[in-house]
């Protein structure tokens, strides 16, 4: 990371790449709220937002804590300044796919078939994600980050609105034009990034 990000909005579902820009995060002194695990949710009002060491009920954020810890060396235990977007309602077991019932179910398609690592049975197992759920956690995500930054600059957290704007509208005195861009009033401009 680069000096100067007033936030890192992390929405990584690779744990090793999570870790390390958390990590990066936490040592530079960079605010990051960063989205744990929706997939197998369906209950858009279970998702919760907290600082990563109060977390409950998320396997994820608890492999994410425990990793941090062992890997990096972040005590975990206590606030660590890592605000999480996470889930409270248990995960669903995925359900076996049935691709062809003359088959007595699923039909393993993969190119390499069994291996010491995979079975086809076990790669049947597919934790999938609704768009009404992943869609509230990024939202949680960028409510804190507006919020937070509308404080810091001593606007009221909850006053003012968030504008979208297109690039032909912004201003030279608003920033770079760009895709994507958020402007709020108190805050300015704040870059969405996928």
């Amino acid at each position: 990371l680069q000096p100067g990000y007033d936030f890192v909005v992390d929405a990584i579902d690779n744990v090793k790449a999570k870790l390390h820009l958390l990590h990066r995060c936490v040592s530079q002194g960079i605010a990051v709220v960063s989205s744990m695990g929706a997939a197998g949710r369906l209950d858009p009002t279970s998702i919760r937002v907290e600082d990563l060491s109060d977390t409950h009920m998320c396997p994820f954020a608890k492999d994410v804590r425990k990793l941090l810890k062992r890997k990096y060396g972040v005590n975990t235990d206590r606030y660590t300044g890592i605000t999480a977007v996470y889930s409270i309602e248990p995960d669903r077991t995925p359900v076996s796919l049935t691709y062809d019932e003359n088959t007595n179910g699923f039909l393993c398609v993969c190119p390499s078939k069994e291996n010491e690592f995979h079975t086809c049975d076990h790669r049947t197992q597919i934790n999938g994600s609704v768009a009404f759920v992943t869609s509230v956690f990024g939202m949680n995500c960028a409510g804190v980050v507006v919020r937070r930054l509308a404080v810091e600059r001593g606007g009221d957290a909850l006053g003012g609105d968030v504008h979208l704007v297109r690039r032909d509208q912004v201003g030279a005195d608003r920033g770079a034009a760009v895709p994507g861009l958020a402007l709020h009033p108190l805050v300015g401009p704040i870059l969405v990034l996928a």
